[in-house]
């Protein structure tokens, strides 16, 4: 009898626990949603905000991640997805508590909307009058500022927070008269056991042990929360280190300017960039007074174009100490409601050494034309003045071999046509050679090129009858071309007669033309089956009379991929080579879509 009695007695006690333990768990559900309703639309406020002042697309991407998890979009950190006016229908408000709890998401929701204007106006995009952001103009980041903190908005945020007070206020009460009857009902039931005093402390020793456990286990998650927070401490000190050394290492120092007050905070790094001793109090004449005297006026004039609305993103020089420096400066103006320029935030960096790289190229390149112009000149004139007399040995040679032929032996005429042979060959080269001189100074003009009809025409015009009917010759839909038409002419007309000059030997030569499509780029390619080439002789390739191959195997100069080289890199393009020996050849050239 006494152990029933102890056992419904016991089952009465933990029936009132758990009741009071259902109510202390929706007590703290309910207060975890207010909470986190309160705390998402803190969330969503900051988030905005920092993405209209700064731009960087980060705010944006976890203001939309929040208000996703918030709606059940997205899963929570629990794994769950489940909306927040779910969650508050699960746990069985009273109508009261709930109506509180949905006026602030409601009012919330709201906010959104004139967030979400923000955002878009940031990024050019304006309500057309049906709810849809379809307007494009420019981006307004003032407006999307002004939005996010005028007087309007704050009020916007007190209609969240104070349907959310009201809703703790209910739950305080009803959660209280829950704690009134639980303690009235433990009071009759502990006035009903004062006589089972083993009971009680049985009881009492396994509710020890109980709480025991939990304190424990509660300490090792506090532990385990402690060592989770060291490791965070220890990488963000990893994460400011890098930070410091990255912008020691690029010279960069950042700043950040009260308009206001006049006040100028710089980091290390810009004092040093400065010259100006560590800790001196700063403002702008202080800062202005460190440019070079002849650069002021410049720097003076961008900053209050940038304090108007302009972009500023300057170089200039400092006087560091007696020592020219340059620097780079860019800023980020903050404005006030009314357009006024309160605060600027921005970065120094030391670009001097750039500078100097920049001088010593230029100054090279200058060099480097005058050489070019001199070279092609002494070519030309010494091409130009070899003609005359190579022409008279051509042609006294001719005399001698045609109106002499009965006094000469044979070893006289085979050293007559031998003569004739090699000035016509000379001739032939300093043809070339003229060609190649031209061809730096010719002035471009530039027009679209059928590329198809231009390869087809060459092709037959570099080939005879009997030459076509040995050859398989393939032509794909060519795209066309800006470019010079002469001067590309030359090309496949060079890159033709070589293909089918190194194919001849081939009982059944195989010559093909394709191009590749990219996107600010054509290549084209022509591929055969000849002779080929060692691959590791290709940097000779496309140089002045190299020649890979001997002149009884094949004949030429060796100057014609030198021109193709030469005008490729006048249409700003690329050229190339590919082959084995023995095993044919495919040579590519790309150009820009656009010319210049």
């Amino acid at each position: 009898m006494l152990l029933a009695i102890l056992c419904v007695l016991a089952i009465l006690m933990f029936q009132s626990y758990a009741k009071f333990e259902k109510s202390n768990r929706i007590r703290y559900d309910s207060f975890r949603i207010a909470d986190e309703l309160r705390q998402t639309s803190y969330d969503l406020t900051r988030f905005c905000r920092t993405y209209v002042l700064t731009g960087d697309s980060i705010w944006e991407k976890k203001y939309w991640q929040v208000l996703d998890i918030r709606n059940g979009v997205k899963p929570r950190p629990d794994g769950r997805t489940i909306a927040l006016r779910d969650s508050m229908i699960n746990l069985g408000f009273l109508k009261s508590e709930f109506d509180k709890l949905n006026e602030a998401e409601d009012n919330s929701n709201e906010l959104v909307w004139t967030e979400t204007v923000a955002f878009n106006a940031m990024k050019g995009l304006f309500d057309d009058g049906t709810g849809k952001f379809t307007v494009k103009k420019a981006p307004d980041l003032a407006f999307a500022r002004r939005i996010m903190f005028d007087d309007k908005y704050h009020a916007d945020k007190t209609k969240i927070m104070n349907p959310i007070d009201d809703f703790i206020d209910l739950l305080n009460i009803r959660t209280h008269h829950v704690v009134a009857q639980h303690s009235s009902r433990s009071i009759r039931l502990l006035a009903s056991i004062i006589g089972l005093i083993i009971l009680i402390g049985g009881i009492s020793i396994i509710s020890y042990f109980k709480i025991k456990n939990k304190i424990i286990k509660q300490l090792e998650k506090l532990k385990l929360a402690k060592e989770k927070i060291e490791i965070n401490e220890d990488k963000l000190k990893k994460q400011q280190y890098y930070l410091t050394k990255a912008q020691e290492i690029g010279s960069i120092g950042t700043w950040e300017l009260d308009l206001l007050k006049n006040e100028l905070i710089w980091t290390e790094q810009n004092y040093i960039n400065f010259g100006v001793p560590l800790g001196t109090a700063l403002t702008y004449e202080i800062f202005l007074d460190c440019v070079h005297p002849d650069d002021r006026e410049y720097v003076n004039t961008e900053w209050m174009a940038a304090i108007e609305g302009k972009p500023y993103d300057i170089e200039h020089r400092l006087n560091v100490n007696g020592e020219i420096r340059w620097v780079r400066e860019k800023a980020d103006v903050e404005f006030d409601k009314k357009g006024k320029a309160v605060k600027a935030i921005g970065f120094t960096q030391d670009i001097t050494e750039r500078k100097e790289v920049e001088k010593e190229l230029a100054k090279h390149r200058a060099h480097l034309e005058i050489a070019n112009k001199e070279l092609e000149a002494f070519s030309y004139s010494v091409s130009h003045d070899l003609r005359a007399p190579l022409r008279a040995i051509d042609g006294f040679t001719q005399i001698l071999i045609e109106d002499y032929a009965s006094k000469l032996d044979e070893q006289g005429k085979r050293l007559g046509s031998t003569i004739h042979y090699n000035a016509k060959k000379m001739g032939k080269l300093i043809d070339d050679l003229l060609a190649f001189s031209r061809l730096g100074r010719a002035a471009m003009t530039i027009t679209k090129i059928d590329m198809k009809n231009m390869v087809n025409a060459i092709y037959q015009e570099a080939t005879s009858a009997k030459e076509r009917k040995r050859i398989k010759f393939s032509l794909i839909d060519l795209p066309q071309i800006e470019g010079d038409t002469n001067l590309m002419r030359q090309v496949w007309m060079n890159l033709i007669k070589n293909a089918v000059k190194f194919s001849s030997q081939r009982k059944q030569a195989v010559i093909s033309v394709t191009s590749k499509g990219e996107k600010n780029k054509v290549t084209y390619c022509i591929k055969d089956n000849g002779a080929g080439f060692n691959i590791k002789y290709v940097d000779k390739l496309f140089g002045v009379f190299q020649r890979l191959h001997s002149e009884e195997d094949f004949k030429g100069t060796g100057i014609g991929l030198s021109l193709v080289k030469r005008i490729i890199k006048r249409h700003d393009g690329n050229v190339w080579a590919e082959s084995k020996v023995d095993k044919g050849a495919s040579f590519y050239f790309s150009l820009p879509k656009k010319q210049k």
